[in-house]
């Protein structure tokens, strides 16, 4: 509630007499009010809401005159004598007319920091108002309208007090003084936006904690791919274009691609997790085509006129008839020849293959292959034969040559 302000004349008979004199004047003319007639008559030009009243009195205190016009002064109501700010009792010089000037005061509603309070002011501005009351504003404070909005009737208005603030990073701390109500808002006035992935503890959004700590956390991603093999099949063919127990590669194949990526997530700098990001064939592998020769050359060995049609590398031993094994002596071999110089053992597969192929063997000679042994593992073997009496003990890799003519069936592909 406002509270009135009054000045009272000096005699109940003086009120009387200026009320009859306002009901008797008309419209334009100025009011003449006597008081005294010791007091000299001065004239006065009252202003008031934009517009201007020319009176002649013979009062000399503001506030009286302001009241016999019927103008009740409220507080924060200003009043300016001849472009001076002056009080209602301060008594105006009699010997010239006077401007008198009355700043009527409205009502500010402010919320300062949640609390309401009423100001009454006459200032020209919300700033100046403010002042006028005590309330001081420091520049990181926030004033809801401006300090400059002209206070021209009632104002609602809020005002934000800056507090400290700590923003803390990954390598320092920052000082902050801000009124910001969210975090993002406080950020934003210290120039840390966040960019991309990036947080705040407490969330952007959110209102600023009781402590006023802020943590930042700068994140980044980044995205790396591998690439993982996938191996080819090897497949062989024969080759009659190729010679016999020689291989040629007819299609060189090429392993195949898968593609995985992975995206990696760093928070201040610091790996804190890998997202799996699904993988895919960039290129399937293709099929290496081995040829395995077909193709039969005659030769004959070098420093002699032995022909043959294949050779072979192959680890010789060798027996005798009681040198067989088991304890027991065996004079004959698995076509029934005796077992002596001339005759080679050879695994069961190349014997069915090729009984009775004549080979030569450095070192021994001339043989066929006409018996049977276990073999070695893994390895091309024949075994010599040799009589008791003529026994030599063969523990060797050897070259052998397949010699002529050539048979009608051949095993192309040799195994041990």
């Amino acid at each position: 509630m406002r509270r009135t302000i009054g000045y009272t004349l000096s005699a109940a008979l003086f009120l009387a007499g200026l009320i009859l004199l306002i009901l008797a004047a008309q419209p334009g003319e100025p009011v003449r009010i006597e008081t005294s007639p010791t007091q000299p008559v001065i004239s006065v030009a009252l202003w008031q809401g934009g517009e201007s009243t020319s009176l002649t009195t013979r009062e000399r205190l503001p506030g009286n005159i302001l009241a016999q016009q019927g103008v009740r002064l409220f507080p924060g109501d200003r009043l300016i004598v001849d472009g001076v700010p002056v009080t209602p009792d301060a008594p105006l010089a009699p010997d010239r007319s006077h401007q008198l000037q009355l700043l009527q005061a409205v009502s500010v509603s402010l919320e300062e920091d949640g609390v309401e309070r009423i100001l009454y002011s006459s200032a020209s501005t919300l700033g100046q108002a403010l002042w006028e009351a005590g309330i001081r504003l420091d520049p990181k404070d926030r004033l809801n309208p401006s300090a400059q909005i002209a206070l021209n009737g009632s104002l609602t208005a809020s005002l934000q007090r800056a507090r400290p603030l700590t923003l803390t990073t990954h390598d320092r701390e920052v000082d902050l003084f801000s009124a910001a109500e969210t975090v993002g808002e406080a950020l934003a006035e210290a120039g840390q936006s966040l960019q991309g992935l990036d947080y705040t503890v407490p969330a952007e959004e959110a209102r600023i904690p009781a402590n006023g700590k802020i943590r930042l956390v700068r994140v980044d991603e980044t995205v790396v791919t591998g690439l993982e093999a996938i191996p080819y099949k090897v497949e062989y063919q024969l080759d009659p274009d190729t010679e016999l127990d020689t291989e040629r590669v007819i299609d060189p194949g090429a392993v195949g691609l898968v593609v995985n990526r992975q995206r990696l997530r760093y928070e201040d700098g610091q790996e804190v997790a890998r997202f799996d990001e699904g993988e895919w064939t960039a290129s399937e592998p293709k099929t290496r085509l081995i040829g395995q020769g077909m193709k039969v050359v005659v030769r004959t060995i070098e420093g002699t006129d032995i022909e043959y049609w294949r050779k072979l590398t192959v680890y010789a031993t060798s027996y005798s008839p009681c040198r067989v094994g088991g304890g027991r002596c065996s004079y004959h071999t698995a076509v029934g020849l005796p077992v002596q110089r001339g005759v080679v053992a050879v695994t069961l597969n190349w014997f069915r293959a090729m009984r009775g192929q004549q080979i030569y063997v450095p070192g021994y000679g001339t043989a066929v292959f006409g018996d049977t042994g276990g073999g070695i593992p893994g390895r091309y073997w024949i075994d010599l034969a040799f009589t008791d009496e003529d026994y030599e003990s063969w523990h060797q890799w050897v070259t052998i040559y397949f010699l002529t003519p050539v048979p009608e069936y051949i095993p192309y592909i040799l195994y041990p």
